[in-house]
């Protein structure tokens, strides 16, 4: 009686299993077995905090995540520098002030700013510094400066762009260095003569001048760069501190980061991550800082491959399991408020075109970031439960790579999967 038992236990198990699968699930093996996932990459997990898979498919599998490498740079960048975490602007100079005349250089020292001239939701920021630069000069006694105004931006010193970057990537503008003074996203300005062929930092150089010439304040000299008073420059120790300004804090920035996935922002948090913690900026030193950091979380590296702090780079590789993995770890930090709330919602930023006839009930639970690039739609984040427990907290990755089929096709059936996780 045990044997025959046993054995109708064996040919029930299958349908008992089956049984207990969740419709996410379903759908999802559904429609793997047929194209256009059938012939591209899928892979998919979504566990809940207390441990409960809800979906699992190819978890372990490496894809090429795009921005959903956002994910890590902020996470980390909230974890290691703190959400409170300022970039400073120095007012620096290299002469005396005499009868209200600055008889040296103005130097602007950067620190790696993102959000100079970047719209962050205030009214005008650039007038906004600029009002502030010109009120310390005018505290330090400046109404005239004798020489020029340098934009510097030493303070990343090496190469702001990564080989691995795609051509069309830097032609369109996504893929811009980020550098120790940025201004405007760095993007070409041809606005006036020659701006187009000048750095974002002299560019700020230059609309200071015209600000302050209409404010009263003349500038005898040139504007730029460092790069183009590389015979001029004063060592930075040797220079006379005026003053200094500073960013949004850090939780500001990476919810632009996520929202807008800004590539400027994010890699100059990698940058700068790589600046404070190893006194380096260089791209693989910083990758190999992000992955070691990565690990101290208990993380398996061997399901990541960093390369960028953006995702643009075809050579950043991660499973699903992976994010999963650091979404949930997140949960349980001290700064996941300020993380959750930085990714977009559907309807919003980003995702402004998904899930529009959803109820709003359930995409009000969800905040995840996009990823995208040509063949690659990913899609990671979490579901927040109407009770509000922790233990109930969803963490979700969703990623395709090398599918070919049009967007139209592809990212309902991946909103679908995410709204089966969520319900």
């Amino acid at each position: 009686m045990r044997r025959i038992g046993f054995i109708i236990l064996s040919l029930l198990l299958p349908m008992l299993l089956q049984a207990q699968q969740t419709p996410a699930q379903r759908y999802i093996e559904q429609v793997a077995a047929q194209e256009p996932f059938r012939s591209s990459a899928l892979g998919v997990l979504a566990v809940r905090a207390d441990g409960d898979t809800l979906a699992s498919f190819a978890s372990r599998a490496k894809l090429v995540p795009a921005s959903n490498m956002k994910l890590l740079t902020t996470g980390l960048a909230l974890e290691n520098l703190g959400p409170g975490y300022r970039y400073e602007t120095v007012l620096a100079c290299d002469g005396a002030v005499r009868d209200s005349v600055l008889a040296g250089n103005l130097y602007l020292i950067g620190e790696g700013d993102p959000t100079l001239g970047v719209e962050m939701g205030m009214a005008d920021p650039e007038l906004r510094t600029f009002r502030q630069w010109q009120a310390i000069l005018e505290t330090a006694g400046v109404s005239r400066i004798g020489g020029n105004i340098i934009a510097d931006r030493r303070y990343f010193p090496s190469e702001g762009v990564l080989g691995d970057w795609m051509v069309e990537d830097l032609e369109s503008e996504d893929a811009v260095a980020a550098a120790g003074v940025n201004f405007r996203h760095n993007y070409r300005d041809t606005t006036y003569a020659g701006g187009a062929d000048r750095s974002g930092a002299a560019n700020l150089a230059h609309y200071f001048r015209e600000y302050l010439a209409a404010g009263g304040i003349a500038v005898d000299g040139e504007t730029g760069d460092e790069a183009d008073f590389a015979e001029l420059l004063a060592p930075e120790d040797s220079l006379r501190y005026l003053g200094k300004t500073y960013s949004e804090p850090l939780r500001a920035l990476v919810s632009h980061t996520n929202h807008r996935s800004d590539n400027l922002f994010a890699e100059t948090l990698f940058r700068t991550m790589g600046m404070e913690l190893r006194e380096t900026d260089e791209y693989g030193a910083c990758a190999a800082l992000e992955t070691a950091l990565l690990e101290a979380m208990g993380l398996d590296v061997s399901q990541v491959r960093v390369r960028d702090g953006s995702g643009l780079s075809r050579k950043n590789y991660v499973s699903p399991g992976f994010l999963v993995d650091f979404l949930l770890r997140m949960a349980g930090r001290p700064v996941f408020d300020a993380y959750v709330r930085s990714l977009p919602q559907p309807g919003a930023g980003t995702l402004a075109a998904r899930m529009r006839t959803a109820p709003a009930s359930v995409k009000s639970r969800i905040y995840m970031k996009s990823g995208s690039m040509d063949g690659i739609r990913c899609f990671s984040g979490y579901v927040l439960p109407e009770n509000g427990r922790p233990e109930d907290v969803i963490a979700f990755s969703v990623m395709t790579n090398n599918n070919t089929a049009p967007s139209g096709t592809v990212l309902p059936i991946l909103d679908r999967i995410i709204l089966l996780i969520a319900e």
